[in-house]
């Protein structure tokens, strides 16, 4: 089963429209018209776990303090779900992932931001 197309995804308080680019692969991958964000689902397997990856990329504009030059600079930010193909179940991997989740969201991203500094 494919995610719809488009998908829609809200960076900054701002919703960004994101076209299926890639069809007829395992992969699915969603741009925004001006190319600054990108989603990508990447469901993988061997033959004894599965790996199921969300990507979403993200470029600005940034300006060089010392030398006023501006250039396109990126991040990438993601979501690894990986797990052996029996015994654990979808509602365990969701269980599992609500907790990260609002682990790393309470206090208004505490520990996110914490993350995203280098904290450990």
């Amino acid at each position: 089963m494919a995610f719809n197309d488009p998908q829609s995804i809200t960076v900054g308080g701002t919703p960004v429209s994101l076209p299926r680019i890639l069809t007829g692969s395992a992969v699915g991958d969603f741009r925004s018209a001006d190319g600054s964000v990108e989603l990508t689902l990447d469901p993988r397997g061997t033959a004894k776990r599965r790996r199921n990856v969300a990507r979403l990329y993200t470029k600005k504009n940034v300006t060089d303090p010392l030398t006023g030059l501006v250039s396109v600079q990126g991040y990438m930010i993601s979501i690894t779900v990986d797990r052996p193909l029996t015994g654990i179940t979808d509602a365990d991997v969701e269980a599992s992932y609500v907790a990260l989740s609002s682990w790393s969201t309470a206090s208004t991203n505490a520990n996110f931001k914490k993350l995203a500094a280098g904290e450990n």
